[in-house]
């Protein structure tokens, strides 16, 4: 068990997240737009936390669960749609994913690697050492080294390979933790050519609407 009080730590650690706290002022400075700055503050208190969001398989069974973000935002809940699009600085991006990353090891080990718990990548991170070291870290967490593949790093169908050349690696070298890589949201209406022979994939996952829509034809 000791290696569950090791994430808080981690989650702290400033040398990871290059950020300190400190005033509406001095963020400003350092580039951050006021709404950031609000985003970030809420961070801070704790106020943006994780929701989970059940994953089936074919046959309506449960087999792991996908970490979403909330904001209580004095007292009213916001979706990630009605702030995570304010979000460019990747301090921010950085901090927002350890925190679901964390919530996804306390799964796995809370289960006993039952079920697999999935994060999504934000584009910001896609490409670099930060997403492999975090993994690196995670998987160090975990209370059985073979849960590693029990975090799963979702892929978004939208972010564009081709303007990074550095994302293949970046993502090989995800998977090398002995994290799993899905390519997420599947056949959706917003999705780009993408070059699947660049980045190679554990899995995927489709929307309930396309399920949907599938089922009916």
């Amino acid at each position: 068990m000791k290696k569950l009080h090791l994430i808080k730590p981690w989650l702290s650690d400033r040398n990871l997240f290059r950020m300190e706290e400190s005033n509406h002022k001095d963020m400003q400075e350092e580039g951050l737009s006021s709404r950031e700055v609000e985003i970030f503050n809420a961070l801070l208190r704790r106020e943006i936390f994780p929701v989970y969001q059940i994953i089936t398989d074919r046959f309506k069974k449960g087999v792991g669960f996908e970490i979403l973000l909330r904001w209580n935002n004095n007292g009213k809940v916001l979706k990630p749609t009605e702030f995570m699009t304010d979000i460019s600085s990747v301090e921010i991006w950085l901090k927002i994913t350890a925190l679901v990353i964390h919530a996804a090891v306390s799964g796995i080990n809370k289960y006993n690697g039952k079920f697999y718990f999935s994060v999504n990548i934000p584009p910001q991170l896609a490409s670099g050492n930060a997403l492999p070291g975090m993994a690196k870290k995670a998987t160090g967490m975990l209370l059985q080294p073979q849960w590693a593949s029990k975090l799963v790093f979702e892929f978004a169908e939208t972010i564009d390979v081709t303007k990074d050349k550095a994302i293949p690696e970046t993502m090989q070298r995800l998977r090398n933790t002995g994290c799993r890589l899905f390519l997420d949201d599947c056949f959706s209406d917003h999705h780009v050519m993408f070059p699947v022979r660049q980045v190679h994939f554990d899995g995927f996952e489709t929307g309930s609407r396309y399920c949907r829509t599938v089922c009916r034809q």
